[in-house]
């Protein structure tokens, strides 16, 4: 993959705009597009993704596409854009020993 550009995908799992997590991911980001990375921040607090009804009908399709969900939220697009890229930063703050809900939902 000489010559190729990385696509990194950032994960920012925090409520906060303009918290901890949004500057240093900010940081991360500037230096990797300085070394010639496509860098996309997706902000999961922008994203209605639903709980998981385990009914896995995602998982039904076999071969190495991944199955849709059957329900309407944001999280197909999340997926796709997770399928394009090469690499990727989860970023997520930490309360009370856990992460975000948010970021529970998604992952």
């Amino acid at each position: 993959m000489k010559g190729e550009t990385s696509k990194i995908l950032v994960i920012n799992g925090s409520y906060r705009d303009d918290g901890f997590i949004d500057r240093i991911t900010s940081m991360a980001v500037d230096s990797l597009k300085d070394s010639g990375a496509e860098v996309e921040i997706v902000l999961l607090r922008n994203y209605p993704i639903e709980f998981c009804l385990n009914c896995r009908e995602c998982t039904q399709i076999a071969g190495e596409t991944p199955g849709l969900c059957i329900q309407q939220d944001g999280m197909q697009p999340l997926v796709d854009r997770i399928e394009q890229s090469t690499g990727f930063i989860l970023a997520v703050p930490t309360n009370v020993g856990s992460v975000t809900a948010i970021f529970k939902r998604f992952m």
